[in-house]
């Protein structure tokens, strides 16, 4: 028997046809331009780091702290994304694109600030 969702499943059925992007805009926003954001960010114009998980992290091992809370997040995300075989794990890749390019663009307002500062 096959549920239709309506409007959500063709939704869904959009977004897996750009599964590929989505992941590229994951990595690109989420791992490398939050990540570079956030560099700048804590070591160019002293801003701080805000997440319950990364800031410690962040405060013991630096830049390393940093990247390594990045890809260990990624690659978990990225694990949950293949073990599931359901049509709507596309809500991984889009969730990931959609707050690492929120959070890169916070980070930019935040660096830009600082730099006029």
């Amino acid at each position: 028997m096959h549920h239709d969702d309506g409007p959500a499943s063709s939704w869904v059925a959009w977004l897996r046809g750009h599964e590929r992007t989505l992941w590229v805009i994951a990595l690109c926003f989420y791992g490398v331009g939050d990540a570079i954001t956030t560099g700048i960010g804590l070591w160019g114009v002293e801003a701080v780091e805000v997440g319950p998980v990364v800031a410690p992290l962040v405060e013991r091992y630096g830049p390393v702290g940093l990247l390594a809370a990045k890809g260990a997040t990624l690659a978990a995300f990225y694990g949950l994304w293949r073990a599931i075989s359901t049509p709507k794990r596309v809500a991984i890749p889009f969730a990931l694109a959609v707050v690492g390019t929120a959070v890169t663009g916070w980070n930019v307002g935040v660096v830009s600030t600082g730099l006029a500062a």
